[in-house]
């Protein structure tokens, strides 16, 4: 092969892969172009993942309390996948027991989490520090505070948590001491055991692919009764996950 023809074929291929490079561009971009809730960032079509935080406010935790819950809520916050949702409720002194979000969007993305290649880093961490960061910097200040509450529905804010699909992940921060009409672990907590049967016995049940519990032990509980709500939640949470763990905060 002469020199002019070897070299004009290496200009075509150049032309080529440029050309392929392009092509690549635009099918990633045109993936990004996703369409999004305006409010809560998370894409219009297909549910993504989701973690979802249930944190008991109805009695207060100790000193050490506010600062381990914020390290577990930051340490969620950066392993969060891209369009992964991140939804907190509380218990509070409202006893309500259908757990209203204070917070609920999906991960934007950081910068180091956009593809340089056609993202702009820089414009992706500005958006994510605007929309969902800083807001939940500010949501935290709140949720940091103990509170005190006579009621502590957990059984039904578990049970009325909306999920989503199996790929959803709960995590619960309380001291599991379930207090409510429809059961009491201040009393016997034989209720609390028969509405685990009911539940349990009932055919559609939700399930997480995990579940995590932090557990605020309260020091003036007898020990026997620490054990017996303990050994409860282990149970009743552990059928409703394909994988289980329980911490102390």
């Amino acid at each position: 092969m002469k020199k002019n023809d070897k070299q004009g074929w290496m200009i075509i291929g150049g032309v080529v892969a440029v050309f392929a490079l392009l092509g690549s561009l635009a099918v990633y971009a045109n993936v990004a172009q996703k369409k999004y809730d305006p409010d809560t960032l998370c894409p219009l079509e297909g549910q993504g993942p989701a973690v979802r935080i249930l944190i008991d406010k109805t009695d207060p935790w100790d000193a050490g309390g506010s600062a381990r819950l914020e390290k577990i809520i930051r340490c969620i916050k950066d392993d969060l996948a891209v369009s992964e949702r991140l939804s907190i409720a509380v218990l509070d002194e409202s006893g309500s027991e259908v757990p209203t979000p204070v917070f609920d969007m999906c991960n934007p993305g950081r910068g180091d989490q956009a593809n340089p290649l056609y993202k702009n880093q820089r414009r992706i961490h500005e958006k994510f520090e605007a929309r969902f960061d800083r807001p939940l910097e500010q949501m935290l200040v709140d949720i940091l505070k103990p509170g005190t509450a006579p009621r502590s529905p957990l059984l039904e804010a578990v049970e009325n948590f909306p999920v989503a699909g199996e790929n959803d992940r709960l995590v619960i921060i309380s001291d599991l001491m379930q207090n409510s009409q429809l059961c009491s672990f201040y009393l016997d907590g034989e209720s609390c055991a028969e509405e685990k049967r009911g539940q349990s016995d009932r055919q559609e049940m939700k399930r997480y692919r995990s579940i995590t519990v932090y557990y605020v032990d309260r020091g003036a509980l007898a020990r026997n009764r620490k054990e017996m709500v303990c050994a409860f939640w282990k149970e009743y949470l552990g059928q409703r996950a394909v994988s289980f763990d329980f911490q102390r905060l």
